[in-house]
């Protein structure tokens, strides 16, 4: 006579398995939770932060952009595994290189860039500016710096334009270099691969000319006026990065100042006047004003845009 085997369940065994399943259940829950939590960022850890922005680049944060700030640390902090605002500032000291200082710096300002914006300064550049310094019969070369680059379109759209009006060199060399604080936007760069937003204001004959079509709606700028342009990791707050330059013809520091405190904008215009060449031009944003620098720069109007000069 054959005996099935009766297997009997032991009830303390089957609770013990249903609190340990409603433990998991609540552990995933709870990390959901974390996850989605706001990490607040109180006054003393924000004014420390801010401090620290400052001192490495000059960059000036006003009490009006804590939740700014807060908002946009979110997701570093959460992918450090960071549970404070303050741990994330003890990280950000502790690093030995700037990687996370970059990441900092990038969560705080606006890379906002396209190619030709605010277009008159590149006509007044193309047809009074380079023709104006040409005049001197001393002349060797023409030297124009894109001191906050970010991505590469301002740089490239001059390096574009030089390409296409060669003319106007007169037959001089010319040395074109993008800086900017982030190695991350300095990287894409110097790939040159841009979508429909960077790109909208390129004309189709450009883009056909100086672009080569990547997947679906993605422009890479050709080799040849990639090669053109010397890209460098400059902080404009360093005296060292700055004096790497001198005799600088056209030097470019657009929608860049509205970041800075007073001092800090004047120290940096300081520094941008021995630079410059005697005959040479500074542009800065539309939006931008230096009347209260009249002492380093003097504003004068050109071919219906406004430019800088030394004063």
């Amino acid at each position: 006579m054959c005996m099935k085997e009766i297997k009997y369940t032991n009830a303390a065994d089957t609770a013990s398995e249903k609190i340990k399943s409603d433990a998991d259940h609540a552990d995933s829950g709870n990390a959901l939770l974390s996850m989605r939590r706001i990490i607040r960022l109180d006054r003393p850890t924000f004014n420390r932060l801010r401090d620290y922005i400052y001192t490495q680049t000059g960059i000036f944060i006003p009490d009006k952009k804590l939740y700014l700030l807060q908002s946009r640390l979110q997701k570093r902090i959460r992918a450090l595994q960071l549970l404070s605002f303050i741990d994330y500032f003890r990280y950000v000291q502790r690093q030995e290189n700037d990687d996370e200082i970059n990441k900092l710096i990038n969560a705080v300002t606006t890379n906002e860039t396209y190619f030709w914006r605010e277009p008159r300064h590149f006509d007044v550049m193309i047809n009074v500016l380079i023709p104006a310094l040409m005049q001197n019969p001393n002349r060797t070369e023409l030297r124009i710096w894109s001191a906050a680059c970010s991505t590469g379109e301002e740089i490239y759209t001059i390096a574009l334009l030089l390409h296409e009006y060669q003319y106007v060199l007169q037959g001089k060399p010319v040395t074109i270099w993008g800086s900017d604080i982030s190695s991350e936007v300095l990287e894409k760069a110097r790939i040159g691969l841009y979508n429909d937003y960077a790109m909208r204001n390129v004309a189709e004959h450009w883009k056909k000319k100086y672009f080569d079509v990547v997947g679906e709606k993605e422009y890479q700028i050709k080799q040849y006026i990639r090669d053109s342009v010397i890209f460098k990791k400059v902080n404009l707050f360093n005296e060292r990065d700055i004096s790497q330059f001198s005799n600088i013809d056209i030097l470019l520091c657009r929608n860049v100042m509205i970041y800075f405190h007073a001092d800090g904008k004047r120290t940096l215009l300081r520094r941008f006047r021995t630079i410059i060449s005697p005959d040479g031009f500074l542009l800065v944003g539309h939006s931008e004003s230096l009347h209260a620098f009249a002492d380093c720069f003097t504003l004068t109007r050109m071919n219906k845009t406004f430019v800088y000069v030394k004063t």
